[in-house]
């Protein structure tokens, strides 16, 4: 592939910083700092810089987000969020974002950096096109992607000839690009490689939007839930692009906007203490390894509503029929029959969500197109529905992705107003908070007395 100018810049640089990140942590530099403690500095140097980050804007793409806008939003969030105690006070944003862009080269996300002490502790991810909805698109515990990176130039996946690139699959899941970047700012891929094994990703997972699901789906939900999905996302729309309208206006100044009118806060969580007991008494007495997540039977719908039963299990003992089940296959077993999930498939229809919950407790699940506020506000988990990518038709493969919702927060300023669900993903698919979006959002499941 033709090396332009800018990308031969990028390898010198590139090429130079890798000799001394692989080298070890030996090497102390004149003012007595480890390379060891510039790890940060050194992974945003291999995936972002500003001039890729203000290239964006100077090609004049129409409905791209400006980076240093999106930072006075995540530095408005990174504020709620330690003012409700989910990080410590003396938490910080990183000063540039990576820019995770999708298989196309279309950048997607701006990804800030919370770091506490000197080590990342979690993202905060911006929306980077205003056609994806919202400010805000998750807030999640992470450590960043160094060590990923490493282990592929260790093991020959990537050389210091390639320029790294974050690449959405289903974000916060990634794959790594190999990546060229012209002299325009586009951005083209050679290869997509795992993180977890260097391998060649042939394609990446990716959501569909609702509207998309709704007209490949037609009889999956009723006249009645259609009619409110669309009401929803229209409005949702109307209230995005006001929103990013203002914003821009407001840009420098964001947080003396939004602190003009009446505040709308609001959070509610399920117990701590009793997602920890449900974890730890599912996990033993399955003899499954411990761990911090909920158990996976497999399927999601199965992981989703397996999780319930495993609650309401261990905070009402009331839940017999699954109490009596102890072996692990035997609970998949029951649960793909409950839910009618056919051999060779993992996807449960939203119409059998309900079907495991009924049969083994004196529970139910009832559809709602909005977050399942009334399951949380009774102290238990709910359940959301976004679609992937169908990829198969044969065997009904991809489509669906259940997770289980722990809590949710109402939080804005004057007339705009957002909404962000807490996943627990047993399946550790998503976890962490994610803005409640209807445009990739299908629906949402309380779970509620018979």
């Amino acid at each position: 592939m033709k090396k332009n100018l800018l990308r031969n810049i990028a390898l010198v640089s590139m090429g130079t910083m890798l000799i001394s990140i692989l080298s070890g942590c030996s090497n102390t530099e004149s003012n007595g700092t480890s390379d060891c403690n510039k790890k940060l500095e050194k992974e945003f140097e291999l995936l972002s810089s500003e001039a890729e980050l203000n290239s964006l804007l100077s090609r004049g793409d129409e409905g791209i987000v400006d980076w240093e806008l999106s930072r006075e939003i995540a530095q408005l969030q990174l504020d709620s969020f330690i003012e409700d105690g989910d990080y410590p006070e003396s938490s910080e944003l990183w000063q540039l974002p990576i820019g995770i862009y999708n298989k196309d080269g279309e950048i997607r996300y701006y990804e800030f950096r919370i770091i506490y002490e000197g080590e990342v502790i979690a993202a905060i991810a911006i929306n980077a096109q205003e056609s994806l909805g919202g400010p805000v698109a998750y807030v999640f515990s992470m450590s960043g992607y160094y060590d990923s990176l490493m282990e592929l130039y260790k093991n020959g996946s990537l050389n210091e000839n390639e320029i790294p690139r974050i690449i959405d699959n289903v974000y916060p899941n990634y794959v790594i690009a190999s990546s060229e970047i012209k002299k325009s700012g586009d951005i083209s891929f050679d290869k997509l490689l795992s993180p977890e094994n260097g391998e060649v990703v042939e394609d990446v997972d990716t959501l569909i939007s609702t509207e998309e699901f709704l007209q490949e789906n037609p009889d999956l939900l009723t006249e009645e839930e259609k009619t409110e999905k669309i009401e929803e996302i229209t409005n949702y729309k109307e209230e995005s692009a006001d929103f990013w309208k203002t914003a821009k206006e407001y840009k420098g100044n964001l947080g003396g906007f939004m602190f003009r009118g009446k505040s709308k806060n609001a959070r509610k969580e399920v117990d701590s203490k009793n997602i920890k007991k449900a974890i730890n008494e599912s996990r033993s007495k399955l003899n499954r390894v411990q761990g911090s997540k909920p158990i996976s039977y497999g399927a999601c719908g199965a992981t989703s509503s397996g999780f319930i039963l495993d609650y309401l299990d261990a905070i009402d003992k009331d839940v017999s029929k699954w109490s009596d089940i102890n072996d692990y296959d035997e609970r998949i077993s029951a649960l793909r029959k409950a839910l009618s999930i056919a051999n060779g498939s993992n996807i449960t229809w939203p119409c059998n969500l309900s079907g495991a919950v009924s049969e083994y407790s004196d529970y139910k699940v009832k559809s709602s197109s909005f977050w399942p506020k009334t399951s949380i506000n009774n102290n238990i988990p709910g359940i959301s529905l976004r679609s992937l990518k169908l990829t198969s038709w044969e065997d009904l493969s991809g489509g669906f992705h259940y997770r289980n919702v722990i809590a949710y927060k109402e939080e804005g300023w004057g007339i705009f107003k957002w909404d962000y669900i807490k996943i627990l993903d047993g399946n550790n698919c998503d976890s962490g908070w994610e803005a409640y979006n209807p445009l990739w959002h299908i629906s949402s499941y309380n779970v509620v007395k018979k």
